[in-house]
C-alpha cells in the first residue's frame, strides 16, 4: 500500500524550537524543488498494490536519497 505523504507530526516537530527547523538556502531550494508532484509519478505507477503493509512515505524516501 503506497503512502505518498505523512500527515502526522513527529515528536521532533513538536519539541524543536522553530529557529532550529529553518533550512539553509541550498536545502531550502532542494525542498522547494521536491515539492513538485512530478517526482511522485514514478512511485504511483510502480506501486499500485492495495493490500499489505504501507510503505514509508515516498516524500520521506525521496528526500533521504537526495541528501
Amino acid at each position: 500500500m503506497l503512502r505518498l505523504k505523512d500527515p502526522q507530526l513527529t515528536l521532533w516537530d513538536a519539541l524543536l524550537p522553530s529557529d532550529l527547523v529553518q533550512l539553509n538556502p541550498e536545502l531550502a531550494r532542494v525542498d522547494e524543488l521536491l515539492e513538485d508532484d512530478k517526482f511522485m509519478t514514478p512511485f504511483i505507477s510502480r506501486f499500485e498494490a492495495r493490500l499489505g503493509r504501507p510503505t514509508i512515505p515516498m516524500e520521506t524516501y525521496l528526500r533521504l536519497i537526495c541528501i
